[in-house]
């Protein structure tokens, strides 16, 4: 009697230590997997650094190729290293590597009809990512009017050209008299006529 009670006792004992270790076991596991889960959230929110992008409205004339350089930057205005950089215009995606900063996307064709550019930034492992919308500028090159039709007639224009200085000088000394050869002319007359009287 005493070993079946003995038996019956250590058996309950068993499966009641069995259910309260497994029991404990599911408890930990449960409340460690929260821990974690909680912990991984919070490091996925926190190790993205937010980012933003300066740039300014797009000007171009139709039909031209342009470059347009942008700066990418932390929240706290400081240089992003690296990453990658887009730009939507005209239903066409344009990329650029970001470095130091920086990032300038080249041969931007810019076409009548479009208002507005898009400007992204990819992101990574340690920025987050971000975008921004710029206004396009489409120029217009204006020329002025010159009427065809009412150009003047030059047929029968009189033709004046104009001579140089040096040959309107020596022109004018020719119709005036030049004074200095007049006095020389009037010395050489005056010796010349003393010497004659004097030969005389």
């Amino acid at each position: 009697m005493n070993k079946k009670l003995i038996f019956v006792l250590s058996i309950f004992l068993i499966v009641i230590s069995i259910s309260s270790v497994s029991a404990a076991d599911n408890s930990t596991v449960l409340t460690s997997s929260d821990d974690d889960v909680l912990q991984d959230n919070g490091d996925v929110t926190d190790q993205y650094v937010k980012t933003k992008i300066v740039a300014d409205s797009i000007i171009g004339e139709d039909g031209d190729s342009i470059y347009v350089p942008i700066e990418v930057l932390d929240e706290n205005d400081n240089p992003v290293m690296n990453g990658t950089a887009t730009l939507v215009i005209g239903e066409v995606l344009y990329t650029s590597e970001v470095k130091n900063g920086s990032a300038v996307f080249e041969s931007v064709l810019i076409q009548e009809g479009m208002t507005k550019a898009t400007f992204g930034y990819m992101g990574n492992e340690y920025y987050d990512s971000c975008d921004l919308e710029v206004i396009i500028y489409v120029v217009h090159e204006t020329y002025p009017d010159i009427p065809i039709g009412d150009s003047p007639d030059i047929s029968n224009a009189t033709v004046i050209q104009s001579q140089p200085s040096s040959v309107k000088a020596i022109t004018d000394s020719k119709a005036t008299g030049n004074p200095i050869l007049a006095i020389l002319l009037s010395l050489m007359i005056v010796s010349s006529m003393s010497i004659i009287n004097r030969k005389r």
